[in-house]
């Protein structure tokens, strides 16, 4: 049978053990190990890229969910897995574009203008996952890895091509969301994976997992 790992990690730092101690209990029902790889302080959002070269070294050819330290799961994730392993990947559309959440350095990197930006989506990587037996999206995490140095955030800067602001670089969000650009793939818009909770506490019943700060 394939084998299919959930992934998460932090630096040690703000409420993120305390999250992390969330998503191990609420897997507890299920049958999916959890990989936990933390960093020191100040190692920031490239704990990502930690957690995901150890899987890519111990096990090359597993599905991988990540899931951040503000989700927890409260259904069984294997339509999640089969989702992953279908396709290739899940990955969600945040509802912005690379525009609006990419510092200059990084469009530069991948070689795309801030024009062009604006017109590529923006996606989520709270939750994300890639089927690393797939060669395309096996390389997709090496690459994921390699541009940790691209994960460092910045603040927004007026852009003059189209008179908007770009937010903040979105650190590995960024990253990725042009990652898949460049494989001429997209997010998707699906919520029956994960979904936040509104101020009511309400949220799809169908979900997977739910995400949200502590």
């Amino acid at each position: 049978m394939k084998e299919r790992i959930i992934l998460n990690g932090h630096d040690n730092t703000m409420w993120y053990h305390q999250g992390q101690e969330r998503l191990l209990r609420s897997m507890e029902d299920f049958s999916y190990p959890v990989v936990t790889v933390n960093a020191e302080p100040g190692t920031g959002y490239k704990v990502k890229a930690k957690a995901w070269e150890y899987v890519l070294e111990h096990h090359p050819e597993a599905t991988v969910i990540w899931a951040d330290c503000s989700v927890w799961a409260i259904e069984d994730p294997a339509k999640l897995f089969d989702r992953v392993e279908e396709i290739g990947y899940f990955i969600q559309h945040s509802g912005y574009t690379v525009g609006e959440t990419c510092n200059e350095r990084t469009l530069k990197k991948f070689r795309v203008s801030r024009e062009k930006a604006f017109d590529i989506p923006d996606c989520w990587t709270i939750v994300f996952g890639l089927d690393l037996a797939n060669p395309i999206f096996h390389k997709m995490a090496q690459k994921f890895v390699e541009l940790a140095g691209y994960f460092d955030g910045g603040k927004g800067q007026k852009s003059e091509e189209r008179g908007t602001w770009m937010y903040e670089h979105r650190h590995d969000q960024s990253v990725m969301s042009l990652l898949l650009h460049k494989a001429k793939m997209t997010p998707y818009d699906d919520w029956r994976f994960c979904d936040f909770p509104n101020e009511m506490g309400a949220y799809r019943e169908d979900c997977v997992f739910l995400m949200q700060g502590m």
